[in-house]
């Protein structure tokens, strides 16, 4: 049985959603100016599933 790549892929991207969140708590309270790793994951993340869909 072969398995849709998003049936691989979401999982993959929750972790490592999850996985920033908690390496990464004290982005949430980054300075003025500066964008955390957090940040940074989901514009890629958005721009990579704006590409795709498009």
């Amino acid at each position: 049985m072969e398995l849709p790549w998003w049936a691989i892929a979401l999982p993959a991207v929750v972790f490592a959603a999850l996985l920033l969140l908690l390496v990464g708590p004290s982005d949430a309270q980054a300075a003025e100016g500066s964008t955390g790793h957090v940040a940074r994951f989901v514009v890629l993340l958005r721009d990579s599933i704006v590409q795709l869909l498009s």
